[in-house]
């Protein structure tokens, strides 16, 4: 696929893969450009991260045949689903760290920021920018009703299960930072089809050196026998004291893996919620 911009035509590799009840696609194209990067900071009012994927994309969505009546049908040909991207997960950044955060990285940062902003000639705009890069993005979903109160949870016996094949898997980068070498922030999604459910996860992971360790994980999980589609969010984090505590106790082969790190990591907030499937009411399974 090749996706035009003022400057030149730009590659972008999309995978794809559907069964009966979804189309999932998944992006994955070159960083912003110089003048991409500065059209993105004017729009977000922001300093932009390091490396950022404009045209990575996760998007899962139902296709209509899957639906068993008319109205069904119309609500999913408006493409009914969720997906991920850069812009919208960089859009929940905040404009300002949280005040104990302020060690020496983000000094760092706020250098390094003013002088970008000069050398774009965008002094003007209030770009006052989380330096960490924190994001709150949980997905952008259309054309899900959600369920209440919430009553499925993810099936993690089943997703831990080894002995099942790998139907389709693909991630994407949507951004990441080297917080002036003092860590790493970063932004992604990945995506496993199995035979019976497909797993989505969207994580931010950050790494503060000798200060901090955050990660904020938003999963999607569906059974394809099911009509609900569940979303767990989940935040994981420790700081200062808990830190320096996970340092002591936590194998070090773990703080070069986010995966093995949230297995350390306390839970510090987590909300699940439902999401009405509209299938037909057979079995389904991925092709």
């Amino acid at each position: 696929m090749v996706a035009m911009t003022a400057e030149r035509p730009v590659m972008v590799d999309e995978c794809e893969f559907e069964n009966d009840l979804w189309h999932v696609s998944v992006k994955r194209g070159a960083i912003a450009s110089a003048a991409e990067s500065e059209e993105l900071e004017s729009r977000l009012e922001m300093k932009l991260p390091g490396m950022v994927f404009p045209r990575n994309e996760l998007s899962c969505v139902l296709r209509p045949q899957a639906s068993s009546c008319s109205l069904e049908s119309s609500a999913l040909s408006s493409g009914a689903g969720f997906k991920f991207t850069a812009i919208n997960a960089l859009a929940t950044v905040a404009k300002q760290a949280e005040p104990d955060l302020s060690v020496g990285a983000a000094e760092a940062w706020q250098r390094g920021n003013q002088a970008r902003l000069q050398s774009v000639q965008m002094a003007e705009l209030p770009h006052a920018t989380d330096w960490t890069y924190t994001c709150k993005y949980t997905g952008s979903l259309t054309g899900l009703r959600e369920i209440t109160p919430a009553m499925t949870r993810i099936n993690m016996e089943e997703c831990r299960r080894t002995d099942l094949p790998i139907a389709f898997y693909g991630e994407s980068m949507l951004y990441e930072d080297e917080l002036d070498d003092h860590g790493a922030s970063t932004c992604s999604a990945r995506i496993r089809v199995m035979p019976t459910f497909m797993l989505v996860l969207l994580r931010f992971f950050l790494r503060i050196d000798g200060v901090l360790v955050r990660i904020h994980d938003t999963r999607f999980y569906h059974d394809f026998r099911s009509r609900v589609l569940v979303q767990h969010i989940q935040h994981r984090e420790a700081k200062h004291e808990a830190y320096r505590a996970l340092r002591s106790s936590a194998p070090q082969s773990a703080f070069g893996s986010p995966d093995q790190l949230s297995l350390h990591l306390p839970v510090v907030s987590e909300s699940l919620h439902n999401y009405e499937i509209p299938i037909a009411p057979q079995a389904a399974f991925a092709s």
